[in-house]
């Protein structure tokens, strides 16, 4: 069936006979629709910088109910977000809202150079530039990217057709496993978007090295991956290692034509990181609030500084740390603030 569309003014939500109708509750759709049609929207399709406290003030919600229902839309795969700095992104907003001319492209640079400079920005153009070809795709290159100083990924050889084959073959992951390590033996540590794009586009290796005609979405598999990383908390090496013995190194072969999407990958994580683990293919890295602030206590001793006469909250030690794409397990949190209490 052919979709329709009807047109909805931004100015919807601030004007004074629909503020003047009786309000549904706060929940997932209202929230939804207010981030397609309201103000905040900007001239890049799907994202908008603004905060948590500017969508609760335009919605006249309370914070707490503002912020669940933003993980229900995380969770649903609608959005993604920085909390500090504030960000918003929709992913899908560039198929239903493309350009229409390259002219629109390049004034998107004077936009992009507002935005703050975060790891979800830098994700969000590098994968909207994946749905755009020819003079659309030249102008983002030319304009867009240099404004934020980032580059075009180098091309990509050969595209994908076909299915996945369901049988096991006997081969491995390039000389194949042993070629991988060396070229880039883990996922990058600049933000859980960047390391998902590595592991997503690791996957798709790992699919092809047994089946070469394998349908692959890296961009759809990247968004799954961010998630498994960032909300569920997954180490990105030892997803990396789990990918590895899925498609390489299980001599069963059995994940191999049911392990085909990140979100598969994320669905079964708990699954799949168990059977690693009694075969004895993955190894964790250690968890400990030592090896933590070896890494990031620069970063700790900044966020302690923000609060100088407030008492120190775990839990807003893992929303901060989170914002900021470092991954802190919850257990680590009470240890961490004691921590900087102790040298304050």
């Amino acid at each position: 069936m052919r979709k329709r569309y009807s047109l909805v003014t931004r100015q919807l939500w601030s004007d004074a006979r629909f503020i003047g109708l009786s309000a549904a509750g706060p929940c997932g759709q209202v929230l939804w629709l207010y981030l397609l049609t309201g103000e905040h929207q900007g001239p890049i399709p799907g994202l908008m910088r603004t905060g948590r406290g500017a969508l609760a003030d335009g919605l006249g919600w309370d914070l707490a109910d503002l912020e669940r229902y933003l993980d229900e839309l995380e969770g649903a795969g609608l959005l993604q977000r920085s909390k500090r700095p504030p960000l918003l992104w929709l992913p899908n907003a560039l198929r239903h809202n493309p350009p229409q001319s390259p002219n629109v492209v390049k004034s998107w640079a004077a936009v992009a150079v507002e935005l703050p400079e975060c790891g979800l920005r830098d994700t969000a153009l590098l994968t909207m530039r994946r749905h755009l070809a020819g003079p659309f795709l030249a102008a983002f290159d030319d304009q867009v990217l240099p404004a934020v100083g980032l580059e075009p990924p180098a091309k990509a050889s050969g595209k994908p057709t076909g299915k996945a084959s369901g049988k096991a073959s006997g081969k491995i992951c390039p000389n194949q496993e042993q070629e991988q390590e060396q070229e880039e033996p883990h996922p990058p540590g600049g933000g859980s978007g960047e390391a998902a794009l590595w592991l997503a586009r690791y996957l798709q290796k790992c699919i092809r090295s047994h089946s070469p005609k394998a349908r692959t979405n890296v961009d759809a598999w990247q968004a799954d991956i961010e998630r498994l990383v960032r909300i569920d908390g997954a180490d990105p090496d030892l997803v990396r290692q789990v990918i590895q013995w899925a498609h390489c190194t299980d001599p069963g072969g059995f994940w191999r034509p049911n392990l085909l999407s990140g979100g598969k990958l994320r669905k079964q994580w708990d699954s799949l990181l168990l059977r690693a683990e009694k075969a004895g293919k993955v190894h964790r890295r250690a968890a400990t609030p030592e090896a933590w602030l070896k890494q990031h206590v620069a970063w700790l001793r900044r966020w302690g500084d923000r609060y100088p006469g407030e008492v120190l909250d775990p839990a807003a030690l893992v929303a901060a740390a989170r914002a900021d794409e470092i991954h802190t397990p919850k257990h680590m949190a009470p240890d961490l603030v004691r921590w900087l209490k102790e040298r304050r």
